[in-house]
């Protein structure tokens, strides 16, 4: 197989930890759920862990609005941001790979 043919496959934060939701959870359990997505990186040299971007992507915030969670927590620039879906979606961004289908 070459390497052009071996596709890989990646999930934003906020997919996974859905994915990993108990099977049967109610649409009213997720209407009451807060979703926390943080992106902490150590620094060896400082010592300490800076928190970067995990804000999610359009794509992202489109799925978490259809499901009707209540909030979104997520880390940017060493701070803490609370947003509801739809503040998400005035926001985002769209992920750099539908950037990229755009552009091809």
């Amino acid at each position: 197989v070459s390497q052009c043919a071996v596709r890989t496959m990646t999930q934003h934060a906020e997919i996974a930890a859905l994915n990993l939701l108990p099977e049967g959870i109610s649409l009213r359990q997720l209407q009451r759920m807060t979703l926390v997505v943080i992106r902490p990186k150590y620094s060896q040299k400082l010592r300490q862990t800076r928190m970067l971007c995990a804000q999610p992507c359009r794509e992202c915030a489109n799925i978490i609005d259809k499901l009707g969670i209540k909030m979104v927590v997520y880390s940017s620039e060493n701070m803490l941001h609370r947003r509801t879906p739809s503040e998400l979606m005035l926001e985002a961004l769209p992920s750099s790979g539908t950037e990229w289908l755009i552009r091809s």
